[in-house]
């Protein structure tokens, strides 16, 4: 898979079909969050949870996908070697962005698992009478039948419960990418061992994230609402940073070696 990843792309004659399917890839995620957003503005909570799971679970599917394939490669390498420009343009343009667009990404990738999550924990349908918290003005405003809505109030599980659950889940997603990994061809502990500080390093910004977000945001309508704004413009920023990149290292300064 690594090879076809590598094949001529369809954008640009330098660039790559990974490098062309990744920022088609991150303008139709980005398009797909922008249109959730605009959903929940509307207020159709299940139009919102539905879109949105779905891009986010993609996103992050692909994701998965694509670094198995390249085995954890570094972006700032690769860009490196394809990078046409001076060094001046390098070392002062090109890789500050390039670095900042990888710093987000991952903030990215951290902020849409735990949006999944939240996401569950601090909606309801109008309907369900089982959340004595909800907020009531919210079911009234709702003119569909089992509509989503957010409950006022703290979020489901306790920080203990919730860390608990994040490491194990965290430990297991480990071992299940390892040993997909294995279908293709046996990886070294090496590659293990960055998958398995990837997945729990994960778990423990997850974890800090969620003690963060109580301190800050104990109400889960007011978190959900302030993180999920936060996480939009958050990926408007990375498109515009993976725009930048995909210019300067496919379109203004190719390396004259790609073909």
């Amino acid at each position: 898979m690594k090879k076809y990843l590598e094949q001529p792309g369809f954008l640009s004659p330098y660039g790559t079909f990974g490098a062309d399917l990744s920022y088609l890839l991150a303008i139709g995620f980005t398009l797909l969050f922008m249109a959730g957003w605009y959903l929940a503005k509307q207020r159709k909570g299940q139009a919102h949870h539905t879109l949105t799971l779905i891009a986010m679970t993609a996103m992050l599917a692909y994701f998965v996908i694509y670094y198995l394939a390249r085995e954890l490669g570094a972006v700032a390498f690769e860009g490196k070697e394809g990078f046409g420009g001076g060094a001046f343009i390098y070392t002062w343009v090109f890789s500050p962005i390039l670095s900042f667009h990888i710093w987000v990404v991952t903030v990215g990738i951290i902020m849409a698992v735990y949006m999944i999550i939240l996401g569950y924990r601090v909606s309801v349908r109008s309907l369900d009478r089982s959340r004595t918290n909800r907020s009531a003005q919210a079911i009234h405003s709702s003119k569909k039948k089992g509509e989503r809505v957010l409950a006022d109030g703290p979020p489901k599980l306790t920080l203990e419960r919730f860390s608990g659950y994040t490491l194990v889940i965290s430990v297991f997603l480990a071992m299940v990418l390892f040993m997909i990994r294995l279908l293709s061809r046996p990886p070294g502990i090496g590659l293990f061992i960055a998958w398995f500080s990837l997945c729990v390093g994960g778990g423990v910004l997850l974890i800090a994230l969620e003690g963060l977000a109580r301190m800050f945001y104990p109400d889960g309508a007011k978190r959900h609402r302030a993180f999920g704004t936060f996480t939009m413009i958050l990926y408007l920023i990375a498109l515009f940073t993976s725009t930048a990149t995909y210019l300067m290292l496919y379109v203004f300064w190719p390396h004259l070696s790609v073909k």
